[in-house]
């Protein structure tokens, strides 16, 4: 049996959130910036009404169109890849937005198979072996893995230690601690 990877989409691999603040406050002539964002949960970070036309932007085709990947996302992906690990991308996003994300995904990913881009809200129903994501709660609710958040500002209050969560900074560091848990993994298969 392959290594199974699960990798999170939205600000994983992608600058979502970036792209979202910048036409976010071109259209509304406001200064929000990814920092403003101490939660996960947008709605306990803005007011209401603001929260739901930031929202509504995630549903936006252009939105997704102008996304890039995120600093040595695609070379990371690409060596786990090519190191033998089952990669696959896994996204909690609307369903409406699926289809313009496997698009993208398909054209800065296309190392990943399409069939391995899952849509899914419920990440801890996943058997993977190590999962990677930066919503702290999808990491908590899958105890039967390898774990990592990539730090974002949503997250950096978190107390992922309690949980034996690996904290990442980067796609660097993310692939050195994948390569580390696989090491560990296979070592206690062995013994």
């Amino acid at each position: 049996m392959k290594y199974r990877i699960a990798l999170d989409c939205d600000d994983v691999i992608n600058n979502l959130n970036e792209v979202v603040c910048k036409v976010f406050n071109e259209e509304n002539g406001t200064d929000i910036t990814e920092d403003t964002f101490t939660s996960y949960d947008i709605y306990k970070c803005l007011p209401f009404e603001v929260a739901e036309k930031y929202a509504a932007l995630w549903k936006r085709e252009d939105i997704w169109r102008s996304l890039t990947p995120v600093y040595h996302s695609q070379w990371g992906a690409k060596k786990l890849v090519d190191d033998g690990f089952d990669v696959y991308i896994t996204t909690a996003t609307h369903w409406e937005n699926f289809p313009w994300k496997v698009e993208w995904l398909q054209s800065y990913f296309p190392f990943i198979d399409e069939s391995r881009i899952i849509c899914i809200r419920d990440k801890s129903i996943l058997d993977v072996d190590v999962m990677i994501d930066d919503n702290l709660d999808n990491l908590i609710g899958n105890i039967r893995c390898n774990r990592v958040l990539l730090e974002k500002p949503w997250n950096k209050d978190a107390h992922d230690e309690v949980y034996g969560i690996k904290r990442c900074t980067n796609w660097d560091e993310i692939v050195v601690a994948v390569e580390e848990f696989y090491k560990q993994d296979e070592e206690l298969m062995a013994s």
